[in-house]
């Protein structure tokens, strides 16, 4: 069973992988995703069951982990909104809208989907 700090984990280091997928974008454009999220995460039922929230912060397109240590970097959003993530074995996809976003995450030991909401 994967527990909820490992699965942050996934999420924190998932969304890293946004820079070098996502492209060249601006370093500091505005973007229609610019704000706070709410990503609810969930575990496919089997060797993985948990669901928790991570909050995420977009600027520019640049996407920061808000966690107990403060923001850290974890990647892009590309103008279109796709989400496309490689880091430590744990894939994840997705897309986000103006004020939504959903997507799916896979590592080795389970996988699960992904909900967001703009604050």
């Amino acid at each position: 069973m994967t527990s909820k700090h490992s699965l942050t984990a996934l999420l924190v280091l998932g969304l890293a992988g946004v820079t070098s997928l996502a492209g060249s974008a601006p370093s500091f454009a505005r973007s229609s995703y610019d704000g706070s999220w709410r990503v609810m995460v969930t575990a496919d039922s089997g060797r993985c069951s948990d669901r928790f929230a991570v909050s995420l912060r977009v600027a520019g397109g640049r996407v920061n982990y808000v966690g107990m240590m403060g923001e850290q970097p974890a990647g892009r959003v590309a103008d279109n909104g796709i989400i496309r993530l490689v880091i430590s074995g744990v894939r994840a996809s997705g897309a986000l809208a103006e004020r939504t976003g959903t997507g799916r995450w896979r590592s080795t030991s389970c996988n699960g989907s992904w909900v967001a909401r703009k604050a």
